[in-house]
């Protein structure tokens, strides 16, 4: 990935396996999956043990009580190109086909970042107990604002999506341990290595107590 940076070409690989990928997973097979009604009605499993007792096939469960889809796998559908910088965002397209039926409405539930829940309250870090204590936290944004003090009010809307998608990908990387080469190929954004160190500084001046808990 890498290389999408300087070689024209590859970045051409890149787009065009990410092209395949979404029609062979779904524009090719969905419309397969419809009911006689043009409905689509996805299967959530949770654990592989009930999975097994039910005597179903166990492929799609999981061994960690989390609920996983399939036919299709809604937890997967794409949300963006394989590139933010890519023309045509081609990924949520497909996204954009899933609509709940008239007069129905998507229901989501999610356990809102927990690793970072849990490495707040360990490392007391005051700005982030603050911000998920909040009915509706948002601690990507939250740690873009802090880190790029000032700067984050003159930014244009896409600056602030490429900021906030950064500085998600910067949190979770210090979570698991992760490093600047680490964001520079899997952030998803076109990063140097200095600028993955800068982000990263960054993010420790605005949470002391991460740096110190680290």
């Amino acid at each position: 990935e890498l290389l999408t940076l300087t070689t024209p070409w590859v970045r051409d690989v890149m787009e065009l396996k990410h092209l395949d990928t979404l029609r062979s997973r779904y524009t090719t097979k969905l419309p397969k999956m419809l009911d006689v009604n043009g409905y689509l009605h996805g299967h959530f499993n949770q654990i592989k043990a009930d999975r097994e007792t039910e005597d179903v096939d166990a492929e799609f469960a999981t061994g960690t009580g989390r609920i996983s889809s399939d036919d299709p796998n809604l937890q997967n559908i794409p949300v963006r190109s394989w590139h933010p910088d890519a023309a045509v965002n081609y990924g949520n397209l497909i996204r954009l086909a899933f609509v709940p039926a008239i007069g129905k409405r998507w229901w989501k539930a999610d356990y809102t970042a927990i690793e970072l829940v849990i490495r707040a309250s360990l490392a007391g870090d005051g700005p982030f107990i603050e911000e998920f204590r909040k009915e509706h936290p948002d601690p990507h944004t939250a740690t873009a604002v802090r880190a790029l003090k000032g700067r984050w009010d003159s930014m244009t809307s896409t600056e602030r999506t490429r900021y906030r998608g950064l500085y998600k990908n910067v949190n979770y990387m210090i979570a698991n341990g992760g490093g600047p080469d680490r964001l520079v190929v899997t952030s998803g954004y076109s990063v140097s290595r200095a600028e993955a160190e800068q982000l990263m500084e960054s993010f420790y001046v605005a949470h002391p107590a991460i740096r110190k808990y680290a």
